[in-house]
């Protein structure tokens, strides 16, 4: 998966039961303000089968992500996204 794809999963888009994650956007953009989620390469969406020790991350960062959630309260904006940055309110952007 490319960087943009994970940036831009959601949670109902993510299988932790049958190990599918099906990716349906990528994030574009360089600055917070010019970010957008548009339509994964090459030609839409895909699926991916996960690996157990990935499915078991993904559940405990689901984990974390929900006590977090009610840490922050009503600030949280729920957006349904996989990868938040520490706000819980916008998309969280890997630097290289």
């Amino acid at each position: 998966m490319r960087q943009g794809e994970l940036l831009a999963l959601q949670w109902r888009n993510v299988d932790l039961e049958g190990c599918e994650l099906e990716v349906v956007g990528s994030l574009t953009g360089v600055r917070r303000a010019d970010m957008e989620i548009t339509s994964p390469k090459p030609s839409g969406p895909a699926e991916w089968r996960c690996r157990p020790r990935p499915v078991a991350a993904l559940r405990e960062h689901r984990r974390r992500q929900q006590e977090h959630r009610l840490v922050v309260g009503t600030e949280w904006v729920d957006r349904g996204l996989v990868f938040l940055d520490l706000s819980a309110t916008s998309i969280a952007r890997c630097h290289r």
